[in-house]
Protein backbone atom coordinates (compact mmCIF):
# COMPACT_ATOMS: atom_id res chain seq x y z
CA UNK A 1 0.00 0.00 0.00
CA UNK A 2 1.49 3.36 -0.99
CA UNK A 3 1.09 6.57 0.94
CA UNK A 4 -0.78 9.08 -1.23
CA UNK A 5 0.82 11.97 0.67
CA UNK A 6 4.41 10.73 0.61
CA UNK A 7 5.41 13.22 -2.12
CA UNK A 8 4.48 16.23 0.03
CA UNK A 9 7.41 18.02 1.67
CA UNK A 10 5.75 20.81 3.64
CA UNK A 11 7.27 23.46 1.37
CA UNK A 12 5.61 26.81 2.01
CA UNK A 13 3.94 25.59 5.20
CA UNK A 14 4.54 27.25 8.56
CA UNK A 15 4.03 24.98 11.56
CA UNK A 16 3.75 26.40 15.07
CA UNK A 17 4.95 23.95 17.71
CA UNK A 18 3.16 24.96 20.92
CA UNK A 19 5.27 23.25 23.55
CA UNK A 20 8.46 23.61 25.63
CA UNK A 21 10.41 25.46 22.92
CA UNK A 22 12.57 24.23 20.05
CA UNK A 23 16.33 23.77 19.98
CA UNK A 24 17.00 25.08 16.48
CA UNK A 25 20.66 24.08 16.77
CA UNK A 26 19.68 20.41 16.92
CA UNK A 27 21.04 18.66 13.79
CA UNK A 28 17.64 17.18 12.91
CA UNK A 29 15.83 20.50 13.26
CA UNK A 30 17.89 23.25 11.61
CA UNK A 31 16.46 26.47 10.33
CA UNK A 32 16.49 29.97 11.70
CA UNK A 33 15.05 30.42 15.18
CA UNK A 34 11.55 31.81 14.95
CA UNK A 35 8.78 32.22 17.46
CA UNK A 36 7.89 33.49 20.89
CA UNK A 37 7.58 32.48 24.51
CA UNK A 38 4.22 33.20 26.10
CA UNK A 39 4.13 33.40 29.88
CA UNK A 40 1.34 34.21 32.30
CA UNK A 41 2.34 36.99 34.68
CA UNK A 42 -1.01 37.35 36.47
CA UNK A 43 -4.46 35.80 36.24
CA UNK A 44 -5.34 35.96 32.57
CA UNK A 45 -2.46 38.25 31.58
CA UNK A 46 0.05 36.63 29.21
CA UNK A 47 3.17 38.43 27.99
CA UNK A 48 5.56 37.72 25.12
CA UNK A 49 9.21 36.92 25.83
CA UNK A 50 12.08 36.06 23.49
CA UNK A 51 13.32 32.89 25.20
CA UNK A 52 12.71 30.06 22.72
CA UNK A 53 15.11 27.62 24.41
CA UNK A 54 13.94 24.10 25.14
CA UNK A 55 15.34 22.97 28.48
CA UNK A 56 13.26 19.80 28.49
CA UNK A 57 13.42 18.48 24.92
CA UNK A 58 9.74 17.71 24.37
CA UNK A 59 9.16 20.55 21.90
CA UNK A 60 12.36 19.70 20.06
CA UNK A 61 11.26 16.05 19.81
CA UNK A 62 7.89 17.12 18.38
CA UNK A 63 9.67 19.45 15.93
CA UNK A 64 11.90 16.54 14.89
CA UNK A 65 8.88 14.41 14.03
CA UNK A 66 7.40 17.26 12.01
CA UNK A 67 10.75 17.85 10.27
CA UNK A 68 10.91 14.14 9.33
CA UNK A 69 7.44 14.15 7.80
CA UNK A 70 7.58 17.67 6.32
CA UNK A 71 11.29 18.46 5.85
CA UNK A 72 10.71 21.70 3.95
CA UNK A 73 8.21 23.22 6.39
CA UNK A 74 9.11 26.28 8.45
CA UNK A 75 9.01 25.63 12.17
CA UNK A 76 7.83 28.32 14.56
CA UNK A 77 8.36 27.79 18.29
CA UNK A 78 5.58 28.92 20.60
CA UNK A 79 6.97 28.12 24.02
CA UNK A 80 4.36 27.98 26.78
CA UNK A 81 5.87 25.41 29.16
CA UNK A 82 8.29 26.30 31.93
CA UNK A 83 11.30 24.25 32.99
CA UNK A 84 9.09 21.79 34.89
CA UNK A 85 6.83 21.21 31.86
CA UNK A 86 4.02 23.20 33.48
CA UNK A 87 1.84 25.86 31.90
CA UNK A 88 -1.61 27.37 32.30
CA UNK A 89 -4.69 27.48 30.14
CA UNK A 90 -4.36 31.20 29.49
CA UNK A 91 -0.99 30.67 27.83
CA UNK A 92 -2.38 27.84 25.72
CA UNK A 93 -5.30 29.96 24.51
CA UNK A 94 -2.90 32.86 23.84
CA UNK A 95 -0.60 30.54 21.84
CA UNK A 96 -3.40 29.47 19.53
CA UNK A 97 -4.44 33.10 19.06
CA UNK A 98 -0.83 34.20 18.50
CA UNK A 99 -0.39 31.61 15.75
CA UNK A 100 -3.70 32.45 14.09
CA UNK A 101 -2.93 36.18 14.12
CA UNK A 102 0.34 35.52 12.28
CA UNK A 103 -1.06 33.37 9.50
CA UNK A 104 0.44 30.11 10.72
CA UNK A 105 -0.78 27.20 8.60
CA UNK A 106 -0.68 24.39 11.19
CA UNK A 107 -0.62 24.47 14.99
CA UNK A 108 0.87 21.37 16.61
CA UNK A 109 -0.37 20.68 20.15
CA UNK A 110 1.18 17.68 21.87
CA UNK A 111 -0.43 18.44 25.20
CA UNK A 112 -3.67 18.33 27.10
CA UNK A 113 -5.57 19.65 30.09
CA UNK A 114 -8.01 18.27 32.59
CA UNK A 115 -9.26 21.74 33.56
CA UNK A 116 -12.85 21.80 32.33
CA UNK A 117 -13.04 25.57 32.86
CA UNK A 118 -10.94 26.03 29.71
CA UNK A 119 -13.02 23.67 27.55
CA UNK A 120 -15.20 26.36 25.99
CA UNK A 121 -12.37 28.92 25.84
CA UNK A 122 -10.13 26.42 24.04
CA UNK A 123 -12.95 25.46 21.70
CA UNK A 124 -13.47 29.12 20.81
CA UNK A 125 -9.72 29.69 20.26
CA UNK A 126 -9.49 26.66 17.95
CA UNK A 127 -12.68 27.62 16.13
CA UNK A 128 -11.39 31.16 15.57
CA UNK A 129 -8.09 29.78 14.27
CA UNK A 130 -9.85 27.50 11.79
CA UNK A 131 -11.95 30.45 10.57
CA UNK A 132 -8.76 32.28 9.51
CA UNK A 133 -7.29 29.22 7.80
CA UNK A 134 -5.19 27.51 10.46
Amino acid sequence: MSNALSHLTGAGTRVAVVDSGIDFSHPKIGGAPSGVRLKQVSAGQVVECEDLSDNIGHGTACAGIIRKKAPESSLVSVRIFDESLQTDGYSLVAAIGWAAARGIDVVNLSLGTTDLWFRDVLFDACHDAVKVGV
